[in-house]
């Protein structure tokens, strides 16, 4: 008799990843990729997912995140701070991005990054020398594509015309206002620019469909102005951020100092009886005898690690989240990798630890950390921590 168990969907249905800032990635059948956590020395973490074969879409997410999210396709980086876009990787080792809503931001080898529309995509070339901006209705290529400075003071001089702008704007509304309100007929303002364009993600579907952008969002009408006080705000919460992440790099390195046990074991002496001196009998006293257990082998006092998380992937039993773990001080030892499962909302609801072998000082290996779930699931695969075992 045939069972009637569903089978497996395996790799024949889209992946769906969620991040806790609502960013969702969506990877087609068959594709090849991985994801990691990199941080750069003084720079900002960045989630980058690496797309070797097949094709993603990408959403950004609504909330504020601290860190920034970047796709890696051939030799090209795209990113998106409020908008959408496909990324598909070539056979010949190129790259194709095209934009879906609001900017994106694509890297190639150039100078400068190029800006995308939502009406754009672009084909990159598999030495990243080559950058063609097509139009993604008629799919031929762009004579002027926009090329954006990401220069400390190209961005304060756009802050800084952003701000000018819309001062403008609010100035001409509010003078259409006082018009209407005495009987004058208003005064039509400046049109603003397309805001078609403006960078906001589009909603995503209950069946986890990237959805489009609804008609409300598509007029300016419910576009908040920006004021001035929000670089002041950017700038403490930058502050704070570096601040938290001080004091939790102090703590995990206090944390993961383990005292060396005790390795002495006590002397034990065997008592012993005087034998009495007498002509009739000789009495002796047996010499017990004692048994010294050998002490384990002391963990290592001072080994520091640190960990990237390269791959999450399902496993039988659960969810299997590989991780580099790299020596970077102290003597050899082994070092226990814990990782986690994260919801939407950033709170884990799964985790589990696994043991590296021991690891030489400068050296580096990986471990595959099985983290137990029965079910369905959906979220993010999280590096909780590397602490000397």
């Amino acid at each position: 008799a045939g069972s009637n168990d569903p089978k497996p969907s395996g790799a024949t249905e889209p992946l769906t990843l969620t991040d806790p800032d609502g960013a969702v990635t969506r990877v087609a059948p068959w594709s090849s990729w991985t994801r990691e956590q990199v941080r750069a020395p003084g720079g900002e973490p960045a989630l980058v997912t690496r797309l070797d074969q097949g094709q993603l879409w990408f959403s950004a997410g609504r909330r504020r995140s601290p860190w920034r999210h970047e796709v890696h396709v051939g030799p090209a980086v795209v990113s998106t701070p409020r908008g959408r876009f496909q990324a598909t990787a070539e056979a010949d080792g190129g790259a194709t991005v095209a934009c879906l809503a609001g900017r994106t931001r694509v890297v190639a080898g150039l100078r400068e990054p190029v800006l995308l529309g939502p009406d754009q995509s672009a084909a990159v070339s598999a030495d990243g020398r080559t950058l063609v901006v097509m139009d993604r209705a008629t799919n031929t290529p762009l004579a002027d594509d926009e090329v954006i400075d990401l220069t400390d003071a190209a961005r304060e001089q756009d802050a800084i015309e952003g701000g000018r702008r819309e001062a403008g704007e609010l100035a001409a509304v509010g003078a259409a206002g006082a018009a209407a309100t005495v009987g004058a007929p208003p005064t039509e303002p400046a049109d603003p620019p397309a805001v078609g364009a403006d960078g906001r993600s589009a909603p995503v579907d209950g069946d986890g469909e990237l959805g489009s952008v609804p008609p409300e969002e598509m007029d300016g009408s419910r576009r908040p102005a920006r004021l001035g006080w929000i670089p002041e705000v950017l700038a403490v919460a930058a502050l704070v951020a570096v601040l938290v992440a001080v004091v939790w790099v102090f703590w995990r390195d206090t944390g993961s100092e383990v005292a060396s046990p005790d390795t002495t074991a006590p002397i034990t002496e065997a008592p012993t009886t005087e034998a009495p001196t007498t002509t009739e009998a000789t009495t002796t006293t047996e010499v017990p005898t004692t048994t010294t257990t050998e002490a384990p082998p002391p963990s290592a006092t001072g080994a520091t690690a640190s960990g990237v998380l390269t791959g999450c992937s399902r496993a039988e039993g659960g969810v299997s989240v590989s991780v580099d773990v790299t020596h970077q001080s102290g003597p050899a030892s082994m070092f226990t990798v814990s990782a986690a499962l994260v919801d939407a909302e950033g709170t884990q609801f799964a985790s589990g630890q696994a043991d590296t072998e021991v690891i030489d000082p400068s050296g580096t290996t990986t471990v595959d950390v099985l983290v137990p779930f029965v079910g369905e699931v959906s979220g993010a695969c999280e590096l909780v921590g590397v602490v000397s075992g």
